[in-house]
């Protein structure tokens, strides 16, 4: 999604490398993929911090939060060298007072909350506090299948700001929580379903507030945002952030495949 930006002064691409570093022939095919298309601009998904330093790139410069070790995943920014950083940030798209999750028990409660669920609704995901909301708590579900209820852990978001020719552009890339559709739920399916859009509107509203709070600083930026939305043209959290940005694969006229 971007703000039409009128030059063709960056190339941008996003890639969710889905964490495993067992393989170096894959980070190998993943560098030569990258390097075809020549990003000014990449933002990678599932990187974890092993997978960053396993993972090397000439002429660029890494934006990857330096406390995320390990399997964590760092969803990071790599720059072209000779463009002009401004300005950098990392934040992790959850609230609440574990920190864990966007969503919190008084967001899908509270009277008016955009995101509440009914009670019918909570009952089916077992919802009767904060906590159930960030713990892997298990149940036996639809023909006697093992479920994580909950599991709407918050992902994170990594920014940079940067002057190209007389534009300040920012470049957002993010990870919305996960959607794992093709599971058998059961009769908790569409509060299931409910629950992870709802989870992934409120991690685009936080990501919303941060790009606000730089724009205030600078108010005529282009802003960009790539990332895997873990969903479809046409969805919920699609259509929620077509209200602010436009579909720049729209714009290109390539539509065909999925919206990640």
């Amino acid at each position: 999604f971007m703000t039409v930006l009128k030059s063709n002064a960056l190339r941008v691409m996003s890639f969710n490398v889905q964490l495993d570093v067992s393989v170096p022939e894959r980070i190998d095919a993943v560098r030569a993929e990258i390097e075809q298309y020549e990003p000014d601009l990449l933002g990678l998904q599932e990187d974890s911090g092993d997978w960053n330093n396993a993972f090397s790139l000439n002429g660029y410069v890494p934006y990857v939060d330096p406390a995320l070790k390990g399997r964590t995943e760092c969803d990071g920014i790599y720059v072209k060298k000779g463009l002009q950083v401004l300005e950098y940030g990392f934040k992790k798209l959850a609230d609440g007072k574990e920190q864990k999750v966007a969503l919190t028990y008084e967001d899908v409660t509270a009277e008016g909350s955009r995101y509440r669920l009914s009670a019918e609704e909570l009952a089916a995901l077992e919802i009767t506090s904060e906590k159930d909301l960030y713990e892997r708590k298990s149940c036996t579900g639809y023909k006697g299948k093992v479920l994580n209820v909950a599991c709407t852990c918050g992902h994170r978001m990594t920014y940079v700001l940067l002057k190209v020719g007389v534009y300040h552009v920012l470049y957002v890339n993010l990870h919305l929580q996960h959607r794992s559709q093709n599971a058998d739920y059961g009769a908790r399916y569409d509060a299931m379903m409910k629950i992870r859009n709802f989870a992934r509107m409120k991690e685009f509203d936080m990501a919303e507030r941060e790009i606000d709070r730089i724009l205030k600083n600078y108010p005529c930026t282009k802003v960009i945002i790539t990332g895997d939305f873990n969903d479809l043209v046409g969805s919920p959290i699609y259509q929620y952030a077509c209200e602010r940005y436009n579909d720049s694969r729209m714009i290109a006229g390539q539509i065909e495949g999925t919206d990640n």
